[in-house]
Formats: C-alpha cells, structure tokens, sequence
C-alpha cells in the first residue's frame, strides 16, 4: 500500500506546460488557438495566439483594467518597447504586428524574457513552446492582424 501513496505523491509533483492548444470549429473552417496561462493571477499576463487561415492574431490579458497599451519585452540583450491596441474592457490589447513578429521571433529563439505592461509582469519560458500540437501552428509565415 506504500507504493500507491508514493506513486500518487509523485504524480501530484510532475509538473505541466504553461501551453494550451485548441481547435476552434467555425462555419468557414477550422481555427486554432493557443494560450500560454500565467501563474499569477493578480499580476500576471496571458497570451493568446488565434490563428485563422494565414492570419494570426496576438493579445496579451491581464486580469485587471489596463492603464496604457505600451509595454516592454526584457530580454538578456535589453528592454524593447511595444504598442497594442486595446480592446473593449480594458484587460486585454493586440499585439501591433511589429510587436507580434518580436514575440514570435522570442519565442523561437527558446530564450526566456519578461513581458511588462501596465504595471503586469510575466516571465515567458518558451520551454514546451515546440511540442507537435504547436509546431503546427507556429511553423508557418502569417498576416499577423
């Protein structure tokens, strides 16, 4: 009976990707969509990639009302700026498509780095980024809206 106990404390450490991906059922086809979940839910930020047919469409949302629509990505080269265009709400902008091409670009580098936005943080660990589900999605070139 011991080994059940310590095979059930081992199951309950393992830990999981960050990384969701999902088929979204349209009238016009098949969309995807694929979210990175932060772990903090005060002052965390998600992203949300949807992808319909070769446009891409990028958001970042926090769990607050968002102050401004500027942020920063930090990498270990430095601090890069960013715009987004808010939407309705107020807790979640789209990525401009030069700040879309950034992400996307540190994200395929595998390089960890931090997005800031209003007063949000999130440390982005592009570990698990490259699984099957995702390499679909990721290895094309996109319109990005």
């Amino acid at each position: 009976m011991w080994w059940f106990c310590v095979l059930l404390l081992a199951l309950g450490c393992q830990s999981h990707s960050q990384w969701q991906c999902h088929l979204i059922k349209e009238n016009q086809g098949t969309s995807k969509r694929l979210l990175y979940c932060s772990q903090d839910p005060v002052s965390g930020i998600d992203l949300e990639f949807i992808e319909s047919g070769d446009d891409l469409a990028i958001y970042l949302q926090v769990h607050s009302y968002l102050s401004t629509s500027t942020g920063h990505f930090l990498t270990p080269e430095g601090k890069i700026p960013f715009m987004a265009s808010p939407h309705q709400g107020q807790q979640r902008v789209r990525l401009l498509e030069e700040s879309g091409k950034i992400l996307l670009s540190l994200l395929e580098n595998g390089t960890p780095f931090t997005i800031e936005l209003s007063g949000y943080r999130e440390e982005i660990s592009p570990y698990n980024f490259h699984s099957k589900p995702r390499q679909s999605m990721m290895k094309k070139k996109w319109r990005i809206l």
